[in-house]
């Protein structure tokens, strides 16, 4: 397990069938799977209006993406590249991040906290490295509003993550099954909100981002192919 602060960066993927072709230009179409990166944005600003997605300043090739809005992943050629999140049909961006993208890895691109202060975050994994028979979680605070927190494994009793600052990330790689997690939002070893997590799947990597927003703190598992779900906190 690893905690780290979100630079131009935020989360990680996993090479599957859910994969597009959508940013591909035209020779990049003949490359082995192996040779490609793999790409993701989530729309994660709570306050923030629909956003498009557009590459080097030229290609806008996603348009209004909604608050919790996720993409299926593409296939892109290994590179660098400038991604750029305008409002819906706009030209100023809010956020912009510069990445390299590496082949046979995966690159989840996030807009996150308020308007106000809206940022990329991006987050690199390496499916290799999931070991048979379990799950990577990414776990990512992205939480606005909500201070440092410390997460709990509520059927054992085992704190599983201590200070985790809005703004971090880190992974956890767990047997398959469901999960009962607890934040406690104060450091006073009870949780404040509590989270039944159904079984997410085996042999994959899963972002799951600590959300905050009118309906209340919950977190939002996000997979490759575009496929989410919230699980409300209680």
């Amino acid at each position: 397990m690893n905690t780290k602060m979100l630079t131009v960066a935020v989360l990680g993927l996993v090479a599957c069938d859910g994969a597009t072709d959508s940013w591909d230009v035209e020779n990049d179409r003949s490359a082995e799977r192996g040779d490609r990166a793999f790409v993701q944005v989530v729309h994660l600003s709570p306050d923030a209006p629909a956003v498009d997605i557009v590459v080097n300043e030229s290609r806008r090739v996603l348009r209004d993406v909604e608050y919790l809005g996720a993409s299926p992943a593409a296939r892109v050629s290994p590179d660098e590249v400038q991604i750029d999140i305008p409002a819906a049909g706009g030209f100023d961006p809010v956020a912009t991040a510069v990445i390299d993208l590496e082949a046979g890895l995966g690159h989840t691109v996030i807009a996150f906290d308020s308007l106000a202060e809206i940022k990329p975050g991006l987050i690199v994994s390496d499916p290799s490295t999931v070991a048979p028979g379990t799950i990577r979680l990414q776990v990512v605070h992205t939480a606005v509003g909500v201070g440092a927190v410390d997460l709990w494994d509520l059927d054992t009793g085992v704190k599983i993550l201590d200070d985790f600052n809005f703004g971090f990330y880190s992974t956890l790689d767990l047997p398959p099954g469901a999960l009962n997690l607890g934040l406690d939002l104060d450091e006073d070893a009870v949780p404040d909100v509590s989270f039944a997590v159904p079984e997410l799947g085996v042999d994959t990597i899963v972002n799951v981002f600590a959300i905050a927003d009118d309906d209340g703190v919950a977190l939002y598992a996000v997979y490759l192919d575009g496929v989410t779900a919230r699980v409300d906190g209680f």
